[in-house]
């Protein structure tokens, strides 16, 4: 597990372990792309707890270098993902990711914009899922399983 409370624009070194190698067998379920530091700090408590493994990118181009090296076999980690990014915002990165890695992640969408057009860019781009914040922590963790179980069963092509 990596801890997420690292802000920096350099993964950390179980990042980078990660992102290097042999790995397969340590992907992770869960991917939160996010810079929000609290609200990080709120997801690493309540991943921790229930016994998720993650890993966690502060920037978009942080998260499209890492997201591109890791290998993910047929695991298809979940990536909770926040639209407004330094460096690289996250539709662009999701759409990066969908033709560079097709169907190798799964993406739910974790933002301060709820507007409709944002939420139906990102279902038609492939999302399974489009939360705005402020979010409720209980249901966010309610629904995780179920994001995770729908990736997969879907083999990883549910909006990689």
């Amino acid at each position: 597990i990596v801890p997420l409370s690292e802000t920096s624009a350099e993964p950390s070194d179980n990042a980078t372990e990660t992102a290097k190698g042999d790995r397969t067998e340590s992907c992770p379920e869960l991917i939160i792309v996010e810079d929000d530091t609290s609200f990080v700090e709120m997801l690493r408590y309540a991943l921790e707890s229930a016994g998720f493994t993650f890993l966690h990118y502060a920037t978009g181009p942080q998260a499209l270098e890492g997201l591109l090296a890791l290998n993910v076999g047929r695991r298809a980690p979940l990536v909770l993902l926040d639209v407004d990014l330094p460096g690289l915002d996250g539709f662009s990165l999701h759409e990066r990711l969908r033709v560079e890695r097709p169907g190798a992640y799964t993406t739910v969408f974790l933002t301060a914009r709820g507007g409709e057009a944002e939420q139906l860019r990102a279902y038609r781009a492939g999302a399974i899922d489009y939360l705005p914040k402020p979010v409720n922590l209980r249901i966010l963790m309610a629904k995780i399983p179920t994001w995770l179980e729908r990736s997969r069963r879907a083999g990883g092509s549910a909006g990689g």
